[in-house]
């Protein structure tokens, strides 16, 4: 991943129907191969873990290695490496594998799987972006070392907001309908998700009693998880309350005043279960754009925390200029914390990234430190609000620096040599930073 001094390649744009997904939002299989084939057609540039490109319709710039053909593919909004592509897929059976799903080495190399290259599924084809060009290797045997690394080390994997192609929109089911399983599991679909009921009376209260049903086959549930939910669904408990999806979290509108003020006065909702609703989560994923109507004021989501951009030209300079938001209540996006967990990773847009701890931030000074503290992604905000994070830590905040022996606490300015209790946080600072604390 690159710090400083990106270098864009550029290449003409295509067609941009095939191209319907949002950034980190579902997408279906043949998006995703279709946008593996455009870096394969339009090169994108030579191998280099320090170069960025665009991908197919500019909406983003992705780094020109492995895991960074992978990210490109999948549409996602943070920079992930072999080290953490689990976070946004499961493990699979090679079995399993279908077009758009990776296999992982996690100390050396991703491809794309394309197909089955046989009947027997024991060759197949892959997409590739370990050495200039990028490349798409045909009739493969499964058991071989690809791409010269060691054929045990790979874990087959699956996007986890993949989409089945043959669907219509994010899933083959309308908003509205309810699917069962022949176990008896009733759930409804809501952007693309399956809400699961945990009764038939809290079905009822929903407004279902006696609606259709689809009867599908058993696990189907499953591979629509509310995890998958798309931006922008309307979601209605019971009781009356209302939320939008933003990156997978519920912002609950305070009023139908609000609702209407953010613009969904008359924009559909799905009734789903309570248990369903309350299990909605509170964080959004990483990278998630909201927006408050009543300003205008947009902030990106980093550790938790919002942080907001001054202008639409700030916006832009992140790299968000095409990344879409989500409009969400006053109430909700005032309640979003403006202090990030520990461990968040910010970069502004020249290329300087901190740390936080202890809700300070930490900066690193080369590539090399960064790397060497562990870390290997990061968020982009803009220049005042990477400012504005304190850089001083709460007391009692616990760290460590690959160089430097121990754990320690920080207390007044001060670092002294500490173990730290059961559960409490560890952040890895930069070397230089945490030498640069005084001991007590």
């Amino acid at each position: 991943m690159t710090l400083i001094g990106l270098v864009f390649a550029t290449a003409p744009a295509p067609a941009r129907a095939a191209f319907v997904s949002s950034i980190g939002g579902p997408i279906t299989r043949a998006e995703v191969m279709e946008r593996a084939q455009y870096w394969l057609d339009h090169q994108p540039g030579a191998y280099s873990q320090t170069g960025f490109s665009p991908d197919p319709i500019g909406s983003r710039n992705y780094r020109r290695d492995c895991s960074g053909y992978v990210d490109m593919a999948w549409h996602l909004g943070v920079d992930y490496t072999t080290h953490n592509l689990e976070r946004v897929a499961t493990r699979i059976s090679r079995a399993d594998l279908r077009p758009g799903d990776v296999l992982n080495s996690t100390q050396f190399h991703v491809i794309l799987f394309k197909r089955w290259s046989n009947s027997e599924h024991t060759r197949f084809d892959y997409y590739s972006f370990g050495s200039t060009p990028v490349k798409l290797k045909t009739n493969i045997p499964i058991t071989d070392n690809w791409d010269s690394h060691p054929n045990s080390g790979y874990i087959a994997m699956r996007y986890n907001r993949i989409i089945e192609d043959g669907a219509s929109g994010t899933s083959p089911y309308a908003d509205g309908t309810l699917l069962r399983e022949p176990n008896g599991s009733i759930a409804v679909m809501a952007g693309g998700a399956a809400f699961a009921f945990n009764s038939m009376d809290e079905l009822n209260a929903a407004g279902y009693a006696g609606r259709p049903y689809v009867s599908v086959a058993a696990g189907t549930l499953a591979t629509l998880p509310p995890t998958r939910v798309a931006d922008g669904t309307l979601v209605r408990r019971s009781d009356g309350s209302i939320a939008v999806i933003a990156g997978g979290a519920a912002f609950s509108f305070a009023s139908m005043t609000e609702l209407t003020a953010a613009g969904y006065g008359s924009r559909p909702f799905v009734n789903i279960g309570w248990n369903a609703y309350n299990a909605l989560p509170a964080r959004p994923r990483e990278g998630t754009i909201i927006r408050r109507t009543d300003d205008g004021s947009m902030s990106v989501v980093a550790g938790g925390a919002k942080f907001a951009f001054v202008s639409m030209a700030e916006v832009t300079a992140a790299g968000y200029g095409s990344t879409p938001f989500v409009n969400v209540g006053i109430t909700a996006y005032n309640a979003v914390p403006t202090e990030p967990a520990d461990g968040t990773l910010l970069r502004r847009s020249d290329g300087s990234i901190g740390v936080i701890a202890g809700g300070a931030r930490f900066d690193f000074v080369s590539m090399a430190e960064f790397t060497a503290a562990g870390y290997d992604s990061f968020i982009n905000v803009g220049t005042p609000a990477f400012n504005g994070v304190s850089t001083t830590p709460a007391n009692g905040t616990f760290v460590k620096a690959t160089g430097e022996p121990g754990t320690w606490r920080l207390a007044d300015g001060k670092r002294t040599p500490a173990t730290p209790g059961a559960g409490q946080p560890v952040t890895s600072l930069p070397l230089g930073a945490l030498r640069a604390i005084p001991t007590a």
